[in-house]
């Protein structure tokens, strides 16, 4: 049995800031590709072994692993070993209180720590309490979100007291880099034309050394990262709005239908037409051919 839980957190502006998902794989090994929030990322390892690959160096994760990663970062997960089993935490730093965002800043990220047997067992039933909270049917009143706050800085207290960092994650891109320019002008105009070239003398750069100093430090291509976000800002079109398909592949800047059909389903194992009907009979994520 395969299973993953997203709580809904459409974009910044929604009223929910704070989301939990899980990770349930039984039967299959799963890679999930290079990406990069623009929120914070904290994972806990229960089950099975993953490589992590941060900011382009490798880290091992296993039972009781933590990782928390801050906006600036990326990384990619591959599984090593069948089953998986993985509890999320992602916020904005909007969403938590002044206190809880100062006592983070003191525990220092991004960082990955290692829990004892008993510690990671009393984690999930934070998390458990998290999940809960989501599914009650008041979650957006302000009692609601309250409620969701208050566990997850629940979650963030006990990490803070109960763990040490046990590995310097290398540093993030710094704010100004012209990498971090470029992927938030690419998340910001993935309907609209993007080449290499384009994106280069927008950060005062030649091509070859932009696509060189981008692949360093994401340790993909620009053209690799483009598809990525394109895929997955299509994937969430599908499920979540009643737009044809013709029309998301013009969203996400596809000239080429054809062309959209290929990486879709080269990415996903589904054609789109296929995915949004698994959507609608809610297969779970997870089931998803990953890459």
């Amino acid at each position: 049995m395969e299973d993953m839980f997203f709580a809904p957190w459409k974009n910044e502006e929604s009223d929910i800031q704070i989301r939990y998902s899980s990770i349930d794989t039984e039967n299959r090994l799963v890679r999930y590709s290079l990406h990069w929030h623009a929120y914070f990322e904290l994972e806990f390892f229960m089950e099975g072994t993953v490589s992590n690959v941060i900011n382009g160096q490798e880290y091992i994760m296993h039972a009781g692993s933590l990782s928390l990663l801050s906006p600036n970062d990326f990384h990619k997960l591959t599984q090593k070993e069948v089953p998986l089993r993985i509890r999320k935490l992602t916020f904005l730093s909007s969403a938590l209180s002044t206190q809880a965002i100062h006592a983070l800043e003191e525990f220092g990220y991004p960082f990955m720590a290692q829990l004892d047997e008993s510690a990671s067992f009393q984690l999930n039933l934070l998390f458990g309490e998290l999940e809960a909270a989501y599914r009650c049917p008041d979650i957006h009143t302000g009692r609601g979100l309250l409620r969701i706050r208050l566990c997850a800085e629940r979650i963030l207290l006990f990490i803070f007291e109960h763990a040490s960092p046990s590995e310097k994650i290398s540093s993030s891109i710094p704010p100004s880099s012209p990498v971090l320019t470029a992927i938030r002008y690419i998340n910001d105009h993935l309907a609209e034309p993007l080449s290499v070239s384009a994106l280069a003398d927008m950060v005062y750069l030649s091509a070859d050394h932009f696509a060189h100093l981008f692949k360093k430090c994401t340790s993909v291509t620009i053209t690799e990262y483009i598809i990525e976000q394109r895929m997955m800002r299509s994937y969430y079109m599908l499920i979540d709005t009643d737009t044809s398909c013709t029309d998301i592949a013009r969203a996400v800047g596809y000239r080429s239908a054809a062309l959209f059909y290929r990486h879709f389903q080269r990415r996903f194992g589904f054609t789109p037409g296929d995915m949004r009907k698994l959507s609608n009979e809610k297969i779970p994520m997870s089931e998803m051919k990953p890459v």
